[in-house]
């Protein structure tokens, strides 16, 4: 299947993915034609799908803040889809204990940030597959990163210990309308229509543009938010607070707010 020119990585819609696979063929581990099992945002397209998967937090809110683990326990490969803009919510820990992990206790789920990703696209050789596919290597086991984005600006980021689904139809519908300002920033970014100066990543300008445009920020709201933002990851990591991180923190925030501004535009 063929990505559209200007979608990021794992960037295909819900019509494309429903119609991927219609007819389509792929081979056991022995070589034999079979019928792959697809499986789009946790539904089955096509096949019957044998596997297990699991996504848990990173600990951070930007960028790879969401990893993924699966295995495909078939006789025929696993073809495994997240679309593009696809929201996420905390579904549990990983572990019943997080004493002293956070917050000096466990915290409860809603405090945990909801996500929105740049979605996935894996193929999963059938198991006991050694083989190469048309997509990656016929291995029949992964774990890989899943690139996402907060779409709450003041709660938690996704910790290790915590595990997340996919969101009911409600979110989809009202933060999955987000998803063209990544879209927007990562097409921009890659044919050099928004240059980044020294000290911004394309992550943190789709954050910063996400929260902006959920949050309604105009540029006095931004330079506060941010402000405060970096001054509380600087009490975090018991760095000093003085003028001279504070006239930087205005710079930052000033050269990152145009930034901003131009995908908002």
């Amino acid at each position: 299947m063929e990505i559209p020119r200007g979608q990021p990585p794992g960037g295909i819609s819900v019509i494309q993915a429903k119609d991927f696979g219609a007819g389509f063929n792929d081979f056991t581990a022995d070589h034999r034609p079979c019928q792959p099992a697809i499986i789009v945002n946790g539904e089955t397209v096509a096949g019957i799908p044998n596997y297990h998967y699991k996504i848990t937090g990173l600990g951070t809110s930007t960028g790879n803040a969401l990893q993924l683990q699966i295995a495909n326990e078939g006789g025929c490969p696993l073809y495994f889809l997240i679309t593009d803009g696809t929201i996420f919510h905390p579904k549990g820990f990983t572990e019943r204990v997080l004493t002293g992990i956070l917050l000096g206790g466990t915290p409860n789920l809603k405090d945990f940030q909801k996500m929105i990703t740049m979605g996935l696209f894996l193929r999963l050789g059938a198991s006991g597959a050694v083989g190469a596919g048309p997509v990656a290597p016929g291995i029949s086991e992964a774990t890989v990163p899943l690139r996402a984005y907060c779409v709450e600006l003041h709660k938690l980021a996704p910790h290790p210990k915590t595990e997340y689904k996919i969101g009911d139809a409600e979110d989809q519908q009202k933060l999955g309308v987000n998803r063209p300002i990544v879209d927007k920033t990562f097409s921009m970014v890659q044919t050099h229509k928004l240059l980044l100066p020294g000290g911004h990543s394309m992550d943190s300008v789709i954050q910063w543009s996400l929260w902006a445009k959920i949050e309604g920020m105009e540029e006095k709201k931004f330079m506060e938010e941010f402000t405060k933002l970096v001054k509380k990851n600087h009490e975090a990591q018991k760095k000093k607070w003085d003028k001279t991180a504070e006239q930087q923190t205005e710079q930052s925030g000033r050269s990152l707010w145009g930034l901003v501004s131009e995908v908002l535009r």
